[in-house]
Parts: structure tokens; C-alpha cells; sequence
């Protein structure tokens, strides 16, 4: 009896270091994810902080045309707030412009290239204003 109690607590200290052993790998797995996604973060946050700081207008948008984000020079440019361009223009970036968007955007998304061109804004002042472009197609992976 004692032998057979004996040998069930060996299996289960086997068991156990077994398990142990594979916690310890999926925890070294993790710390090392969390290490690249750590450095993935600040490169983000920098590229971030560029972006929102440039006197460049920047905007990201979808392959629809739909503005998901925007910076503090497009909005001085084209002399509107974040709340015009979200609700009277419906975040739509061919509604910002005089130019052939979907065209520009189907050729920037077939080609998977930059496309520059040049096109006028709708400014409050009444007036329309040239503007030099450049679209850049990206793909999260």
C-alpha cells in the first residue's frame, strides 16, 4: 500500500514538473512577444507624435475614401474643425475636393504605389485654394 501510494505521488511530481516546465516556456513566449510589441508601440508612438505635429496635413483613410484620422495642419488648411469633417462631410474625402477621389484611389489601390496630383479645396473663405497631393497606399498585414 505504501509502495502504490509512493509511486502515484512520483507519477504526480512527474505530472507536475511537466506542466511546470511548459508554463515556464509559454511565459518566456510571452515575455519575449511583449518585448516586440513593446518596441513596435514606441515606434508607432513616435511616428504618431510626427504626424500630429508636421505642418504637412495628413490623413488616413480607407480604401473607400472614408477619413479615419487627421491632423491638426489638415484641419488649419482646409480651415475646418474635426466635427465638420466627421458630420457635414461624413468623414468622405471626395467631398473635400474638386478632384476625381475614386479615381486617385482605385489607382493608388491597383497599382500599390503613390499617386501624386495636384486639385483645389473648398475654403470657408469662399475662396478655392491649389493644393499639391500625394496619396500613398498601405496595407496592414
Amino acid at each position: 500500500l505504501i509502495s502504490s501510494l509512493f509511486v502515484l505521488l512520483l507519477i504526480l511530481f512527474i505530472f507536475f514538473l511537466q506542466k511546470l516546465r511548459v508554463i515556464r516556456r509559454q511565459k518566456n513566449l510571452i515575455e519575449k512577444q511583449k518585448s516586440i510589441i513593446l518596441k513596435q508601440y514606441e515606434k508607432y508612438k513616435l511616428l504618431s507624435f510626427v504626424a500630429s505635429r508636421t505642418d504637412n496635413s495628413i490623413f488616413i483613410m480607407n480604401t473607400n475614401g472614408k477619413i479615419i484620422w487627421i491632423n491638426e495642419a489638415l484641419l488649419r488648411l482646409y480651415e475646418t474643425t474635426r466635427h465638420e469633417i466627421f458630420e457635414k462631410y461624413k468623414g468622405d474625402y471626395r467631398k473635400l475636393t474638386h478632384y476625381d477621389a475614386d479615381k486617385v484611389l482605385e489607382s493608388c489601390i491597383n497599382k500599390q504605389k503613390s499617386i501624386t496630383y495636384i486639385t483645389e479645396i473648398n475654403l470657408k473663405t469662399k475662396k478655392n485654394m491649389g493644393t499639391n497631393n500625394c496619396i500613398t497606399h498601405y496595407r496592414s498585414k
